[in-house]
């Protein structure tokens, strides 16, 4: 990991180390969800107030798990994000943890069997016992991180919003769930493969991620095309902005730009801003 200035370290600490633009990446992925599956706020709740608790279950999510790791994977994280959460990971777990109680107090439904599911899941992907986790087994951390954050940014702002109420998962819109949900698995993965690049002299050679397995170049094209993938079911959807969105991700994971040797500002900041650049369609 490097910095290019100390105005750049401060930025990548605030807005990356915090997982303050991850965070806000997933309520804005949940709010284009809605968006595209026609949800309103004439279903009983306020999209905004749906996002924001995601956005607050997300850092508080991102948050546990990583000081996890830095307690019982210390090998495992980068020296400078190892320095930042031995000393500010409590802090930013307590933060969180007000950010998720205010958030929870603002929402009035909450489908608690698929909340506990997501929890599991999160832990799980943490620690499990022996002193392993999910993200450890062979192959299973970029599908699992996938299909979570696809459960967590569409399938459960439907349920928030009400979407249990009016048999939606059964009724004509349920292609349509189908297809946000595979866009949106697609582009997180997709997206994901970079991290794993930046990881990869960190990474237990057990866990066979994509790059340890198909070379750097190898893992960066299929980024690019699972993103592409991702921008042919927005474009099979009529969502054009989306598709664009695609593109100009796709552009940014293609091997040209992107290699094991960028800056954190590259990973902690372009990337992850990729999922926040979204709220473009929400204009």
């Amino acid at each position: 990991m490097t910095f290019s200035s100390h105005s750049t370290n401060l930025v990548v600490r605030f807005l990356g180390f915090t997982h303050l633009l991850i965070a806000v990446g997933a309520g804005v992925s949940s709010l284009v969800s809605l968006k595209v599956l026609v949800f309103t706020d004439d279903c009983g709740e306020n999209p905004l107030l749906v996002a924001g608790f995601i956005s607050a279950c997300t850092g508080l999510g991102y948050s546990i798990q990583r000081w996890i790791k830095v307690k019982v994977f210390p090998e495992s994280v980068d020296p400078v994000r190892l320095e930042f959460l031995k000393r500010w990971g409590l802090m930013l777990i307590f933060t969180w943890g007000i950010a998720f109680f205010l958030a929870f107090l603002s929402v009035g439904k909450i489908p608690w069997l698929y909340m506990a599911v997501l929890v599991l899941a999160g832990m799980g992907y943490a620690i499990l016992p022996g002193r392993s986790s999910i993200r450890q087994l062979p192959h299973m951390k970029l599908p699992f991180l996938s299909v979570v954050w696809g459960v967590a940014t569409v399938i459960l702002p439907i349920l928030m919003l009400g979407g249990s109420d009016y048999n939606i998962f059964r009724d004509q819109n349920l292609h349509l769930i189908i297809l946000v949900f595979f866009a949106r698995t697609l582009y997180v993965a997709g997206l994901t493969i970079p991290f794993d690049v930046r990881d990869l002299n960190i990474d237990h050679k057990e866990m066979k991620t994509t790059p340890q397995y198909m070379g750097v170049r190898g893992a960066l094209i299929c980024a690019t095309v699972l993103v592409l993938m991702s921008g042919g079911v927005w474009a099979i959807e009529g969502q054009w902005e989306l598709l664009v969105h695609s593109l100009l991700t796709a552009s940014v994971v293609y091997p040209w730009a992107c290699s094991e040797k960028r800056s954190e500002y590259y990973y902690s900041i372009l990337l992850d801003s990729m999922l926040v650049l979204q709220a473009v369609v929400l204009t």
